[in-house]
């Protein structure tokens, strides 16, 4: 859940492009970016995120797919990749996904 859906606010698409930066971090760490022994706690470090440390990587993960986790995981939802006035566009247009084959993603 993206900071804002804990504080009682509704789902947007910033809080999805929070939970695609979550995914894509699992994905390329083999972990997620945040972890804690309780829901509760979990919730508490969600509100309090301060971003991803660079050491957190592996070494093999590109930087282009850490700027676009970095990007996705911002705390501020109008701040976050996606959450601005251009939403998903702004995602599809990171460089991250600039390799997908032309038309594998859509709006």
């Amino acid at each position: 859940m993206s900071p804002e859906l804990v504080q009682g606010g509704p789902p947007t698409v910033a809080s999805d492009c929070w939970a695609l930066g979550c995914t894509l971090h699992h994905a390329l760490c083999g972990k997620p970016p945040l972890w804690a022994e309780t829901q509760a706690e979990t919730m508490r470090r969600v509100v309090r995120f301060g971003g991803i440390e660079a050491e957190a990587y592996p070494a093999a993960v590109p930087e282009a797919a850490r700027t676009a986790v970095a990007a996705l995981l911002q705390r501020d939802a109008a701040a976050r990749l996606g959450g601005g006035e251009a939403g998903v566009a702004a995602v599809l247009s990171h460089p991250f996904f600039a390799e997908l084959p032309a038309g594998s993603l859509s709006l």
